[in-house]
C-alpha cells in the first residue's frame, strides 16, 4: 500500500502542474482548447504516477479551479470536468497497473489509460455543452474535436512514457 501522505514536494509538484495546465487552456479559443490536450493529458498522466493514489485528480482539481477564476461564467463546468478527468485517469491506472514495482512503466497500458480518460472526457463534455446549447452544433468541429481530442490524448500518453523512461527513478523517491 501506498503512502497516501502528501508531501510538500509532491505537493509543490501538483501545484506547477496544475498551473502549467492552466497556462495551456487558459489562452486558447474554444472549442479547440479542449481537443488539444497534449500538455494536460501529459502532466495529469505522470501526477498520477508520481502523486499516486489519486495524483491526477488533485492536479486537475486545482487547474479546474484556476480555470473557474478564470471564466467564472462556464466555472461549474471546468471544476466538474476537471475532476472527472482526473478521476478518471486514475481509476484507468489503478485499474490498468502500468507502473511495475520495479519502477518500469508499461508503455501500452499507461497510454491506453491516459487516451482512454481523455476521449472519454471529451465526449462527455462536448456532448454535454452540446445538449446545454453552449455551442451550436456543427458536424465538422464535433468530429475534429473527437478525434483530435483522442489523438493529442495519446500524444501525451506517449510523451508521458518517454518522460518517465528518462526521468521516472529520479522523481519516484
Amino acid at each position: 500500500m501506498q503512502n497516501v501522505q502528501l508531501s510538500p514536494r509532491r505537493f509543490a509538484i501538483a501545484a506547477v502542474f496544475s498551473v502549467i495546465v492552466f497556462t495551456s487552456k487558459a489562452f486558447a479559443p474554444a472549442p479547440f482548447k479542449d481537443s488539444f490536450v497534449i500538455v494536460q493529458a501529459l502532466l495529469l498522466g505522470l501526477a498520477g504516477l508520481l502523486i499516486a493514489p489519486f495524483g491526477a485528480t488533485l492536479v486537475s482539481t486545482i487547474a479546474g479551479l484556476l480555470l473557474a477564476g478564470w471564466s467564472p461564467g462556464l466555472g461549474i463546468f471546468s471544476v466538474s470536468f476537471s475532476i472527472l478527468y482526473g478521476l478518471m485517469l486514475d481509476v484507468s491506472l489503478l485499474v490498468l497497473h502500468p507502473l511495475r514495482e520495479t519502477g518500469r512503466l508499461d508503455a501500452r497500458r499507461f497510454t491506453f489509460a491516459v487516451t482512454l480518460s481523455t476521449v472519454a472526457i471529451g465526449a462527455i463534455a462536448y456532448s454535454v455543452t452540446l445538449a446545454l446549447r453552449l455551442l451550436p452544433r456543427n458536424l465538422g468541429v464535433e468530429v475534429v474535436v473527437l478525434v483530435f481530442g483522442g489523438i493529442t490524448g495519446t500524444i501525451g500518453g506517449y510523451l508521458g512514457v518517454l518522460i518517465w523512461r528518462r526521468i521516472g527513478t529520479y522523481l519516484q523517491r
